[in-house]
């Protein structure tokens, strides 16, 4: 009977194939809700159970299903926000169960409900990529403790429904009706995507195509003279258009970003590529048709190597025809297409390209392809462009003109949002970094315990940490200077780029990280080929180590640079004591003298020799993003599995603390960089751990060295304490939130719900 105890875990696997069914048989939203909650009634041996959903303004939650409760409520009750225990299971984003509802101060009655007679309350949140859509709950007639293994079988219930439950929602938003079941079938109305996200930012605009193909030559042919006219005029005003791109990175010390358009100013001068567009047009042809025949050569060409870097070239070969194409076209119409404010969509996005886009004031840049390429997504985050990439039908089903919802962090994009949408997303987003900056955006309070760096991959982003007052560069990204360019930097080459870094932030220090190269940052001069398992590959410490001539390269220009400064090298990808000690040796061969030597803890399997490396490094840096990915077998790049990367997770926080106890021991500093430093919610977590330096964006220097300030290092410790022995990121969550800021807690929930 109802109260008792819940069926066995083998039910709750039989359960979760009946909801399954269940999907693939309904015709409608209201169908599903109905069935699944009347079909976990029946199997969980509970009296009620109900299903909430979040308005689209997100303030309040209306009642969509329910088996147990009035029927007349459902679709009409609602609960305001922060209203009832229902509300905090939004607000925490964790289960709730309580043996007694009722006698619960946060219990909120509804009379329209008809739960009077129900004391025993479990809810879970129904949530998609961590952003929460409703709730479900259960209740019984007589108090009861809710087992673990009822918590699990709720949630892992929730998990299953919540996505259909959203993608049909975001239909209701405009129809008004009960959506279909298969929204991504439909051609109109509201569509999510998701894709891979590369850079931040929330933006709101109009889609413009942008065409790979180059339009068809006209039929008609002019005069000789006049084509070569035509011709030379695109190709001056192309040089003047690079030229000014180029003038413009520089003008916001992107200097190194400007090497990306030098292969196209090359090819405007190359008598083999011009010079035959030349030649078709004395032969007869138009200098359109003269421009697609050469640029289909070159392409085909280029695409037929196996060389990555000459792969790569042919998408430059195609921006510098398109280039060269509407030049030609604008001088017959004389007009030209602005693409200021809008959000541009296209297959595949070379870094020249994407430059460009940024040149011309896009808001964002979408594209459908697997993925821009590193050196594009590096450019995006160092220029602030909200880029998402891998969205796939996204292409073909996005229509020129239509209105478009870019969160750039998360990957999502929505098709057709309605205002309210628009609305309520734009103020969250902006809301929580708002409250952060209002209340925290200072910069000038010092706990003394912590220094602040930036975290930094060209040299306008060294130049944006002095105006941010940082306490340095805590990580200077080496690799840039190798991924814009077809051969290897010398050695002199790279002394002027890390001196120049060393100067404009003196005298506060620089962390340079080795060249952290491979994976999904392959270097051209290396002539890498792609690999199944790229982030698991030929990457990064390996790769360096394999090629003594790049490691003494580097290693002498980084020690000729650091010297008269405080500045300290940093061994990345760390995978055993043998490699860290391999390095040392190659550094101490060319200066007996080092600069702090440290070692970036991202291999799991380093934690198994923690104490030695520990002991063997100068200093240990907690690498947050690869750390966590390797860790807990997450491709953060794939859009399928990004809701498992989370840097919550116990075993993150268990690692974590296993790296800061050895770095404690040994009497060694300890830094974090990546994602994870930045956040302002792990922020009590590094204090308590006694980490002293973090590695963060610009932009969250003066906000987190301020709400540093603010915290209680005994209050941290504890709560270190309290959350190592915790088992779900949701209960780990729910406990930094218990002592976190106002203006955190709203940021959270911002990021989170927007």
């Amino acid at each position: 009977m109802p109260g008792g105890k819940v069926a066995s875990v083998s039910t709750h696997l039989l359960l979760l194939d009946d909801i399954g069914r269940i999907v693939g048989e309904a015709d409608s939203l209201r169908e599903v809700m109905q069935r699944v909650v009347q079909l976990i009634a029946k199997r969980m041996n509970t009296d009620v159970c109900s299903i909430w959903l979040l308005d689209a303004g997100r303030t309040k939650l209306v009642m969509e299903a329910g088996e147990g409760l009035s029927d007349d409520a459902i679709g009409r009750a609602t609960l305001n926000k922060g209203e009832g225990l229902t509300w905090q299971v939004v607000e925490t984003l964790s289960p709730i169960a309580v043996e007694d509802a009722q006698a619960d101060p946060r219990f909120h009655r509804l009379e329209s409900l008809g739960e009077e007679p129900y004391h025993a309350y479990l809810g879970t949140p129904l949530q998609v990529r961590g952003m929460p859509i409703g709730v479900i709950y259960v209740e019984t007639k007589e108090p009861r403790r809710f087992t673990d293994d009822e918590i699990r079988a709720l949630s892992a219930i929730a998990s299953q429904i919540a996505p259909v439950v959203d993608n049909a929602r975001l239909l209701s938003l405009v129809s008004g009706t009960e959506p279909a079941l298969r929204p991504n079938r439909r051609r109109h109305g509201v569509r999510r995507f998701v894709g891979t996200p590369c850079s931040r930012g929330v933006v709101a605009g109009t889609l413009v195509i942008l065409d790979d193909k180059i339009p068809r030559a006209p039929d008609k042919t002019e005069t000789v003279e006049l084509e070569l006219g035509r011709f030379q005029s695109a190709c001056q005003r192309a040089r003047r258009e690079l030229a000014e791109m180029q003038d413009w990175l520089r003008e916001r010390n992107a200097e190194e970003a400007a090497l990306v358009f030098s292969v196209q100013r090359m090819m405007l001068d190359d008598r083999s590529f011009i010079g035959k567009m030349r030649a078709g047009i004395e032969a007869g042809a138009s200098a359109h048709s003269a421009i697609l025949s050469i640029t289909r050569e070159f392409v085909t060409r280029f695409e037929s190597l196996k060389d990555v870097f000459f792969r790569e070239r042919s998408e430059d070969v195609k921006d510098l025809a398109g280039r060269l194409v509407r030049h030609v076209r604008d001088d017959r119409r004389g007009e030209t297409t602005s693409l200021a404010g809008s959000v541009v969509v296209l297959k595949e996005l070379a870094p020249s390209r994407m430059v460009s886009l940024c040149a011309q004031g896009v808001a964002a840049v979408l594209t459908g392809g697997g993925g821009a390429t590193s050196h594009a997504a590096l450019l995006a985050r160092s220029l602030d462009l909200p880029l998402v990439v891998g969205l796939g039908d996204f292409v073909h089903e996005a229509s020129k003109g239509e209105r478009v919802l870019v969160d750039a962090a998360s990957g999502e994009v929505v098709l057709a949002p309605p205002d309210d949408l628009i609305e309520e997303t734009l103020r969250q987003a902006s809301a929580g970094d708002i409250g952060l900056r209002v209340a925290f955006g200072s910069g000038t309070e010092r706990s003394g315990r912590m220094t602040f760096g930036a975290n930094v991959s060209l040299w306008g982003d060294a130049v944006r940490s002095v105006d941010e007052d940082a306490d340095g560069i805590g990580l200077y990204r080496t690799e840039f200077a190798f991924l814009m360019r077809p051969d290897l930097p010398s050695e002199e080459e790279q002394y002027v780029l890390y001196r120049r870094v060393v100067e404009t932030v003196a005298p506060r220090p620089v962390t340079f990280r080795l060249l952290d190269a491979g994976g999904d940052k392959l270097v051209p001069g290396l002539r890498q080929v792609p690999e199944p398992n790229p982030l698991l590959g030929y990457r990064s410490l390996r790769l360096l180590l394999d090629h003594p001539g790049i490691l003494n390269d580097q290693a002498r220009a980084l020690l000729k640079a650091l010297q008269g400064s405080d500045g300290k090298i940093l061994v990345p990808m760390v995978g055993c004591l043998a490699e860290f000690k391999a390095v040392r040796t190659v550094l101490t061969s060319i200066q007996r003298d080092l600069p702090p030597l440290g070692a970036m803890i991202e291999v799991p399997s380093i934690l198994m020799e923690i104490d030695e490396v520990a002991a063997e490094a100068d200093f240990l840096s907690i690498g947050t993003n690869d750390l966590t990915q390797h860790m807990l077998g997450v491709d953060r790049t794939n859009a399928r599995v990004t809701r498992f990367f989370d840097a919550c997770h116990p075993a993150m926080i268990r690692s974590f603390r296993v790296v800061a106890q050895a770095a404690h021991a040994a009497d060694k500093p300890l830094s974090v960089c990546g994602e994870g430093a930045s956040d302002p919610l792990l922020l009590p977590v590094w204090v308590g751990l006694g980490v002293q330096h973090l590695a963060v964006h610009n932009t969250r220097i003066r906000v987190l060295r301020t709400l540093e300030a603010t915290l209680d290092l005994d209050e941290c410790m504890r709560l270190v304490d309290d959350i190592g022995s915790l088992h779900t990121v949701e209960s780990i969550r729910s406990r930094l939130l218990e002592i976190a800021s106002p203006e955190v807690v709203e940021w959270v929930h911002a990021r989170r719900g927007s």
